[in-house]
């Protein structure tokens, strides 16, 4: 991500070797007259340009920061909607979000052993895959252990906050209209 500092940011004035980011965030570069300083030796001043190797959910925090006019991830641009323990059941959060039945050998699995077994590599932070119609990410790890994982729920083509699921009433009936509210 890049930012452009702003007049009175909270980090100008600041070295920029000695920025406190976010946890996962880290300093790439500093450019100011459209050269790379050096980040040992440069204090942050207004205009400066700044790049920050950082997750999308840090995009605000980041934004204040630096008083950017960052704008938050759309709801087609989100790796997640909840986060899941890595110990959980694939198999329950399959009955109730999945798309395809699972198979034999998926049944006993936690979201852990599903995403390590589907990777062809160790995974990292960030790192998504696709099990029984679930699409996994994974956003934090301990060593080579997966500790959570985010789910994302299913959207419709060009959706910007509907629903897939219809809504029902407390009766089981499906109810009308896009807006419906819950009861």
């Amino acid at each position: 991500m890049q930012f452009e500092v702003g007049p009175n940011a909270p980090v100008e004035n600041v070295r920029a070797d000695q920025l406190e980011l976010p946890p996962r965030c880290r300093l790439l570069t500093v450019a100011r007259d459209d050269a790379l300083a050096a980040l040992d030796q440069t204090v942050l001043r207004a205009g400066d340009s700044v790049s920050v190797l950082a997750p999308v959910t840090t995009l605000p925090m980041l934004s204040a920061l630096f008083q950017a006019q960052g704008r938050a991830p759309t709801w087609e641009q989100a790796s997640h909607d909840f986060l899941l323990s890595g110990d959980a059941l694939l198999r329950d959060v399959a009955a109730l979000y999945g798309t395809r039945a699972l198979t034999p050998e998926e049944e006993p699995l936690t979201l852990e052993s599903a995403m390590q077994r589907a990777f062809t590599s160790p995974p990292v932070e960030g790192d998504s895959v696709a099990i029984a119609g679930l699409p996994l990410t994974v956003t934090r790890m301990e060593g080579a252990q997966i500790l959570q994982v985010g789910l994302l729920l299913p959207r419709l083509d060009g959706d910007s906050g509907g629903r897939l699921w219809p809504r029902r009433r407390k009766d089981g009936a499906e109810r009308g209209g896009e807006g419906a509210e819950a009861e």
